[in-house]
């Protein structure tokens, strides 16, 4: 009776316990294991107590977080489980119970299961159901009645149905389908240049150094019975070297100017960047804006031709709150980089008309280390690269009052 009354007084504001407490208990059965999957759906707060007595004399479970939890039953037989939900506050706790059935001889579909409430989840997470149909996941197999399943996809049906791959020259795009997300398996991208993506991620990107065709495949790996699979297809780049994106910055007056640098036949121009707090788009050559909030961002140029003959990408981080200090009229008007050969092979010659001014000279790999630093900056500079792997580089030449960049290639 006080639990009730407790339970009134609040739903007549905020209606707190109601919608705290109160789940449905829905089940299934792993019939490889006899193992049942017992989820509360919706689900309570993650910081609640649950307390699961599984109904077959094994110990029980006490601990927060446990909304959704599996048990293996030692026999096939039908046993009443329940779980106790109390908010760690003290407000609000309620009893759920279900009966659950752990016996691969009775019917496979039970037609008081059917429920037309929608699941709340989004994700891809396949099992097999006892009719032999694949299932999104195991909250849909359940809503068709299924009494017992197994993790993955049926053997006639697949963890992944094809791979849709988009071309624009070096630069490559693929999702996987379904596209859903995939929480629930393991992910592995191979882009057939030794380049591996386990972001785990159904879209992957990735940019080639040199043309060729190239054979992407992805692995799925369903982590918990290990069954697998492998979609392939191949891909030709072309145009890998026919743009080359780079980009210098200026600041004056609590403004950022932008200066496109790139090189190539490029025709459209996408600059991406955040300003006070708000991702910014740009198609503008020389972008700029007006600068009130600090810290370092990451901006963002993507230069390519209306036919995808070309296609080149540079993002770098910038320190908005080291721009204060700088002045437009202290730059110089004739701040170009020259930087040959590239494609390089064993070393690399660094020509500017600023070196007076340049003090620092940096190159990083493509995941952002630097495998080479120096602060000896000649009017040409010969660095030697002859020791670092083949792949895209890039080249970072600081100085008090300007930053020149360049993205270089190293082939052997």
């Amino acid at each position: 009776m006080k639990l009730l009354v407790l339970c009134f007084l609040l739903a007549t504001s905020t209606i707190f316990c109601q919608a705290q407490c109160s789940s449905n208990l829905l089940y299934s059965v792993d019939t490889e294991i006899n193992e049942a999957y017992l989820v509360l759906n919706p689900p309570a707060p993650s910081s609640a107590l649950y307390t699961w007595d599984f109904g077959d004399g094994s110990p029980i479970v006490s601990d927060t977080g446990y909304f959704n939890i599996r048990h293996q039953y030692g026999q096939p037989g039908t046993y009443s489980v329940c779980v106790i939900i109390e908010l760690l506050d003290g407000t609000c706790t309620d009893t759920i119970c279900a009966t659950v059935v752990a016996d691969t001889s009775i019917a496979c579909i039970d037609n008081n299961l059917i429920n037309t409430v929608p699941c709340i989840s989004d994700n891809w997470c396949p099992v097999c159901g006892c009719d032999g149909i694949t299932y999104r996941d195991f909250c849909r197999a359940h809503n068709a009645g299924i009494k017992q399943y197994t993790r993955g996809a049926c053997p006639n049906d697949s963890l992944l149905w094809f791979l849709t791959p988009s071309i624009c020259a070096g630069h490559v795009q693929v999702s996987a389908a379904p596209v859903f997300p995939f929480t629930c398996l393991d992910l592995m991208w191979d882009f057939g240049d030794g380049y591996i993506d386990t972001s785990n991620n159904v879209t992957a990107t990735h940019d080639y150094a040199v043309d060729g065709s190239y054979q992407i495949c992805l692995t799925a790996t369903e982590p918990e019975t290990g069954d697998s699979q492998t979609l392939c297809q191949w891909v030709t780049v072309n145009g890998t070297n026919n743009c080359d994106a780079s980009f210098t910055y200026n600041f004056s007056n609590d403004t950022l100017y932008l200066i496109n640098t790139s090189t190539g036949n490029f025709t459209q121009t996408l600059w991406n960047y955040n300003l006070n707090g708000t991702a910014q788009s740009s198609f503008a050559n020389d972008p700029y804006g007006v600068i009130t909030i600090g810290g370092t961002h990451e901006v963002c140029l993507t230069i390519q031709d209306i036919n995808c003959n070309c296609w080149d990408m540079l993002c770098l981080p910038i320190n908005y709150d080291s721009l204060f200090s700088v002045s437009m009229e202290e730059i110089p008007t004739n701040n170009k980089v020259i930087v040959f050969p590239n494609p390089a092979q064993d070393y690399l010659v660094v020509n500017t008309s600023i070196h007076n001014s340049v003090n620092e000279l940096l190159l990083q790999n493509s995941i952002g280390q630097v495998v080479i630093h120096t602060k000896a900056i000649k009017e040409k500079t010969r660095i030697n690269i002859a020791h670092l792997p083949e792949g895209v580089y890039l080249l970072i030449l600081r100085s008090p009052i300007d930053v020149n960049m360049r993205k270089i290639i190293i082939r052997h």
